[in-house]
């Protein structure tokens, strides 16, 4: 519960912020694990990373053991290439669907055989003996390995679209963002090198996200919604226990951090009202913060 503590306690709540959207982006199951203990480093990886540049985080990803166990890659061959990680990579973490060829994956998946795991710890292994030794094709270049393919994404001409896009969604508002609005987010994510803090400063400097039309309009997660209001009410000055808090969101509101529902990661914007949770929103932060809060 060290990251959950932090949320809760650091001074700096958007640099936390960040790590949550990206252990979302970068999403897994801590009960795919044999060894629990082995997730941490999922975490660790996505804290480290999460306001650094993306291109280097990319890279880093597709050495997490936690994706490769989740998307079958540990199980990958040869022969026979699992396809899931390179189509999630593309799909869900880089360039959003639609931007890329099944050639691609394919392609991909053939370079990614080696990253494995060390069966005795779940770390990253590569196994030389299964690397492909002929060159791919790929967005005007070619590339051997992962790293190169990643080295290769700001060729496409759609790089940073799909990133940008999560951005403004999750910072600015639940529509699709102008033209205009994502010209000026893309370009300073680009000049910059691709650096996170960059993207964050530029969707924190478009107009709309200072907007009177737009305040109060977007949808806390339940996460953001209890750690939120426990940080409003000081709560990390209490001398409670925290930990409640974390398992509380599992039980009564639905989100278990650290098991998504799918590798798309968790609901967004309004499907965290559907149905009755609005009522049960309301009731819970009555019954444990209506009074500063009694477990």
């Amino acid at each position: 519960l060290a990251s959950i503590k932090q949320i809760l306690a650091s001074e700096v709540p958007q640099f936390e912020r960040l790590f949550l959207f990206w252990l979302d982006h970068f999403s897994v199951e801590m009960s795919a694990y044999d060894q629990r203990h082995a997730f941490a480093r999922h975490v660790d990886i996505i804290r480290s990373n999460a306001a650094g540049n993306f291109i280097e985080f990319a890279k880093r990803s597709l050495r997490d053991p936690a994706l490769i166990i989740y998307l079958n890659n540990d199980k990958s061959i040869p022969q026979k290439p699992n396809e899931n990680l390179a189509r999630e990579f593309l799909e869900l973490f880089t360039l959003g669907e639609g931007n890329y060829t099944e050639r691609n994956i394919k392609d991909l998946a053939r370079r990614l055989v080696p990253h494995g795991i060390n069966f005795a710890n779940e770390d990253f292994h590569f196994y030389t003996h299964k690397q492909a030794t002929s060159a791919a094709k790929a967005f005007d270049g070619t590339y051997k390995t992962p790293d190169e393919f990643v080295d290769l994404l700001p060729n496409h001409p759609k790089f940073g679209h799909f990133l940008a896009k999560k951005f403004f969604n999750e910072y600015v508002a639940l529509r699709s963002p102008t033209n205009d609005e994502l010209d000026y987010q893309i370009r300073s994510f680009r000049d910059s090198g691709f650096e996170i803090l960059s993207l964050l400063e530029a969707t924190l400097k478009l107009p709309s996200f200072w907007a009177k039309s737009n305040r109060l309009s977007l949808v806390k997660s339940p996460m953001e919604l209890v750690y939120g209001t426990a940080r409003t009410l000081s709560w990390q000055e209490k001398p409670l226990s925290f930990g409640w808090m974390f398992y509380r969101l599992s039980d009564d509101l639905a989100q278990d951090l650290f098991n998504p529902p799918n590798v798309a990661g968790w609901p967004s914007g309004k499907q965290w009202l559907d149905g009755q949770r609005l009522e049960e929103r309301i009731n819970f932060l009555e019954r444990h913060f209506g009074n500063y809060g009694t477990v």
